[in-house]
């Protein structure tokens, strides 16, 4: 049997049993990835104050990387389930992690305006029930709720 010439062939085949896997995981991790940013951008309205979620995560991260996490580097695929990504490793696994770098979500939420949403976290506390969050504290000069 003579193969046409529009069949990709044998070494066609195999390219693409190796490459889709790794395709559709890029688009798999992209996809968490910007679930990520929309889920920092859903909390910093929320609390009204996205310099706090951006302080939060900062001091997550930091903290994060004094500490070895060894069941999570040998259960890579649980890495979705941390605020921050628990793995180390170089510039290749980045491109496969389901979470966009730490810098980059502190740099995006430090660039929303200082006060976004409602941000009334004592009006949602009384729409949901939950008691009083506590007194007003100030913050880098922003009087909040905490």
């Amino acid at each position: 049997m003579i193969p046409s010439p529009d069949s990709p062939g044998l070494i066609g085949g195999l390219l693409l049993i190796i490459l889709a896997p790794l395709a559709a995981a890029l688009v798999q991790t992209a996809i968490s990835r910007t679930r990520e940013y929309e889920a920092d951008r859903g909390g910093a309205t929320i609390c009204g104050q996205p310099i706090w979620l951006a302080d939060a995560l900062t001091k997550i991260h930091q903290g994060a990387r004094q500490i070895a996490n060894p069941a999570a580097e040998a259960r890579p695929s649980t890495a979705h389930l941390f605020i921050i990504n628990p793995l180390r490793g170089g510039r290749l696994s980045e491109l496969f992690s389901t979470h966009p770098p730490t810098s980059e979500r502190v740099r995006r939420l430090r660039l929303m305006p200082s006060r976004v949403g409602g941000g009334d976290i004592t009006r949602l506390a009384r729409a949901t029930g939950v008691p009083n969050p506590g007194p007003a504290v100030r913050h880098r000069g922003v009087t909040g709720h905490w």
